[in-house]
């Protein structure tokens, strides 16, 4: 898989996709796209997370990179390897320019600010956060660690 088709997929969709934003990267009716994940047949993996269906953007950017090799017959940075939590760290420091405050944190996630400060003050918020000059704030490297289990989980 490309880092620069990884890249791009997450500097226009963010970390993970949502289904409207999956059916315009594959330039599906959205209804369509529901029912191929329904019939098991969409090219992209997708999960369920707080009752909301996203596709991880690693997964997005492999299909995308799939369908360049099969046009142009070779990736777009055929030359790099690298590990997809350390990219989506990278991504996420690049973004945010360090550790992610709360607001931050539910954007990424997709979450309402407010539950997910609730879920934070009780320790059920689903990346772990540490206090920070009297903030709570991610690390980007545990929010990566997130989003590659929410990945597993999906295989």
């Amino acid at each position: 898989m490309s880092a620069a088709m990884q890249c791009l997929v997450a500097d226009r969709y963010g970390l993970r996709l949502t289904i409207e934003q999956l059916a315009e990267m594959l330039g599906e009716d959205k209804a369509a796209l529901y029912g191929q994940i329904s019939a098991g047949t969409c090219p992209v993996k997708t999960y369920v997370d707080g009752g909301k269906r996203f596709a991880d953007y690693r997964d997005a950017a492999t299909y995308a990179e799939a369908m360049m090799v099969k046009a142009r017959g070779r990736p777009l940075d055929w030359h790099m390897k690298l590990d997809g939590t350390q990219l989506t760290a990278a991504i996420l420091e690049a973004t945010f320019g360090g550790p992610m405050t709360v607001a931050q944190l539910a954007q990424v996630l997709g979450l309402e600010k407010k539950a997910l400060q609730s879920k934070v003050k009780t320790g059920l918020a689903p990346v772990r956060t540490h206090v920070v000059d009297g903030k709570h704030m991610a690390d980007c490297l545990d929010v990566a660690e997130h989003f590659e289990a929410m990945r597993a989980q999906a295989a």
